[in-house]
């Protein structure tokens, strides 16, 4: 086929797509910072608690979400968590400390009201537990925890701060009319066990027609401490390296005997699937969820995937002594099947137009009796 005869059935292609094409909705990206020690952003809260009525919404904002300490047996260890009212009128606020476990996978904290068995709770201390906070100034909490000799591995603290006169919910991965601070404990001691294993590694779909390709990587802590792997995904064709994927960038930390799962999307490919933006903004279905097209943009045959691909998953993580890593790999094809269905048809038309306007013909004039063959 020509390079014109190509380019007039791509373009017949993408039109007949943007035109009358829907995607389904891909899965959201996996959340990162809750439990984790990514660089912290600040948070804010919606109003309300748990029902109960309040004056105007809880505008605070608090740094940062989340930390690691790290502190000897015996030794005692202190940060600063700060909060600052955005609101209009001069907050009294009350701060608590609770404890926090994984709620579900995706690395979102659990917060719990401590139990009387709890005794951690009790190692660690708020310099100030009431204060009055004025609009836009910050205030400064210093939390300090003394550990005891017999303290060992990992211990995690929640420090909510919400209005004093409301009472929050417990048992909630996210509390209504407070803001949260998370703190990672982790005591240094003989017997600490840092452990990980790849439990899962897939893609959502073995084969597929266009990217991205949604790879799911779900680990297990089976240690008794908490543990921040991070890693690639390598995307080879054959012998040639296509593409290098991050893997828990934010560094976002596996709890003991708790699994967390991390995403990752090989999305550079054309065409290839794409959320629909309306005015700046992400349109979504009437569940809430993303929707998706085919985009055509910046179209190149170089980006056009086709074919079997490897993926190799390699995890790294410090068990105390270094560096370990773990790895497994997976295939999966690509396969643009209405590409190469209108490129064939493409081609079965230019053959029958030159069959039509020269063979034929050719082979008309070279019949006996007629043309240049004319029997004498």
């Amino acid at each position: 086929m020509s390079s014109f005869s190509k380019r007039l059935v791509l373009a017949a292609f993408a039109l007949l797509l943007t035109t009358t094409m829907a995607a389904p909705s891909v899965l959201a990206a996996t959340k990162t910072l809750p439990s984790s020690t990514a660089p912290p952003k600040a948070a804010t809260s919606p109003s309300g608690v748990g029902g109960a009525a309040v004056s105007g919404p809880f505008n605070m904002i608090i740094t940062p979400v989340a930390q690691q300490l790290e502190v000897q047996q015996g030794g005692s260890v202190s940060t600063n968590i700060q909060i600052q009212n955005q609101g209009n009128s001069t907050e009294h606020i009350k701060a608590q400390i609770y404890t926090f476990n994984a709620n579900g996978q995706d690395g979102t904290p659990r917060l719990i009201k401590p139990a009387a068995t709890d005794d951690f709770i009790n190692w660690a201390k708020l310099s100030r537990t009431q204060f009055d906070a004025e609009p836009n100034v910050w205030n400064s909490v210093t939390l300090t925890i003394d550990t005891p000799k017999s303290a060992a591995f990992g211990y995690y603290y929640a420090i909510i701060f919400s209005r004093a006169d409301q009472n929050i919910v417990d048992k909630q991965a996210n509390f209504l009319g407070a803001v949260t601070s998370l703190v990672l404990l982790n005591v240094k001691a003989p017997g600490a066990i840092r452990k990980l294993n790849i439990t899962e590694f897939s893609t959502a779909k073995k084969s597929m027609e266009f990217l991205p390709a949604t790879f799911t990587v779900r680990m297990h802590n089976i240690g008794n401490t908490h543990v921040a792997p991070r890693g690639n995904i390598f995307i080879k064709k054959g012998s040639d390296n296509i593409a290098i994927l991050e893997v828990n960038l934010a560094k976002g930390q596996i709890l003991p005997n708790s699994y967390r799962v991390f995403e990752a999307k090989w999305n550079d490919g054309t065409p290839a699937y794409k959320p629909k933006i309306v005015n700046g903004t992400t349109a979504l279905d009437k569940n809430g969820k993303s929707i998706i097209k085919l985009s055509w943009d910046n179209f190149s045959f170089n980006k056009l995937r086709f074919g079997k691909y490897t993926a190799k998953l390699v995890m790294v993580y410090n068990n105390g002594n270094g560096d370990i890593a773990e790895n497994t790999e997976l295939s999966f094809w690509v396969i643009p099947w209405r590409i190469i269905g209108f490129s064939l048809l493409g081609l079965i038309v230019v053959g029958a137009g030159l069959w039509t306007l020269l063979v034929r013909p050719l082979r008309n004039r070279m019949k006996p009796g007629r043309g240049p063959f004319i029997n004498r």
